[in-house]
């Protein structure tokens, strides 16, 4: 009986990251040139990436039934799979909040925030791409982490400034909790994306 080929992780991990970065762009960008009636088009989109995500995340945890000696331990996969799905969800879940809320304008902390947003993506898939070579490109990798993490401190700056102006100025009740809530799940965002590399550094750590 022919031996089962392994499953190619690193690739899998490589094209879940691209639907991250796609999911971070899509949000940025409805945000960015936004359009309340153009939202639907941007969810359906984002709901794509979302459905490709969970479809390598359990292609790829079979997979870590199945294989005998998977490139990474088990574990440090499974975060990692789950952190890019997690990453997608969060992005998905702020729009479909910005939809269901009917907000009438954006701020400009709320396209800055998601414009962190979507560099820190980049910079996971750069780390992410670079797994397969970890001991060569360890010290960039973490380099990149890093970098990640100094993304979150600014999105935590970016969100109590924001909260601090909102609460200032003279608008309704209603877009005060409106705001409180978005800018809320943006902050988160960059959470979930900072988690994912703090995963991806101990990853390397343990493999160097």
């Amino acid at each position: 009986m022919p031996r089962k080929k392994q499953t190619d992780y690193y690739d899998k991990l490589r094209v879940q990251c691209s639907a991250a970065q796609n999911a971070a762009k899509t949000l940025e960008d409805a945000l960015r040139n936004y359009d309340f009636l153009k939202l639907p088009t941007h969810i359906e989109t984002m709901q794509g990436y979302l459905k490709e995500s969970a479809q390598i995340r359990k292609t790829l945890t079979q997979a870590l039934i199945e294989d005998f000696l998977p490139p990474l331990d088990r574990g440090d996969l499974m975060e990692i799979t789950c952190g890019l799905d997690s990453l997608i969800r969060h992005a998905e879940h702020t729009l479909q909040h910005v939809f269901a809320l009917q907000v009438p304008r954006i701020l400009p902390a709320a396209v800055e925030l998601a414009a962190k947003y979507s560099r820190q993506a980049d910079c996971l898939a750069e780390v992410i791409g670079m797994l397969d070579k970890l001991k060569k490109n360890s010290a960039e990798m973490l380099e990149r982490t890093i970098q990640i993490d100094q993304i979150e401190d600014e999105c935590d700056t970016i969100y109590v400034l924001a909260l601090q102006e909102v609460f200032s100025q003279q608008v309704n009740p209603r877009e005060l909790l409106v705001w409180r809530m978005i800018l809320h799940y943006l902050e988160q965002c960059s959470d979930e994306g900072n988690a994912l590399g703090r995963s991806l550094e101990a990853t390397i750590m343990k493999n160097i």
